[in-house]
């Protein structure tokens, strides 16, 4: 656990998760500048809400705010972060962190749309702002546990904003 940094952080958790849900709405307003229209999270971009029954939404909910947040966090920013650390200068493993994350769900979830910049913009640009926003969560608190529960804000806001796109709710 000392490795992985998973300490508790001095920052309240709610802060954390407050800051990171204000972070993914601002995000989503520069996404809205950028491709003219909102879309939902690549994971989740295959999902029609109409058709889900209790048990898809648990499970889509269960692996947004609760599965990938976890996992991301401890393989991107509680082991790979620190790892690069070491052989690289503090800037340097940043930039190869993010970029590895916003290549893995580019990869992992591959979105469609009519426009080429969106999937660019929506599969890799904001992974890698995410990264770099989780970073600086994970830096200034000093715990990776801060970074789950900034993440899983994210998550939240992923699964929020597919409600209200399609008018569930």
């Amino acid at each position: 656990w000392d490795g992985l940094r998973m300490n508790t952080p001095r920052t309240p958790i709610l802060f954390v998760m407050f800051i990171a849900l204000g972070s993914a709405i601002a995000l989503d307003l520069v996404s809205l500048g950028v491709t003219n229209q909102f879309f939902a999270a690549p994971e989740l971009q295959y999902l029609n809400p109409n058709a889900l029954g209790v048990l898809e939404w648990v499970l889509a909910i269960g692996f947004m705010v609760i599965l990938q947040p976890i996992a991301e966090e401890l393989l991107f920013r509680g082991m790979l972060l620190p790892t690069l650390r070491t052989r690289l200068n503090s800037w340097g493993s940043i930039l190869v962190t993010a970029v590895i994350t916003g290549a893995f769900h580019y990869l992992i979830y591959p979105m469609t749309s009519i426009s080429p910049l969106t999937p660019m913009w929506y599969g890799l640009a904001i992974p890698i702002i995410e990264a770099s926003i989780l970073w600086m969560v994970r830096n200034s608190t000093q715990s990776t546990r801060a970074a789950i529960a900034a993440a899983t804000a994210f998550g939240l806001f992923a699964v929020i904003k597919l409600l209200t796109l399609t008018g569930q709710g």
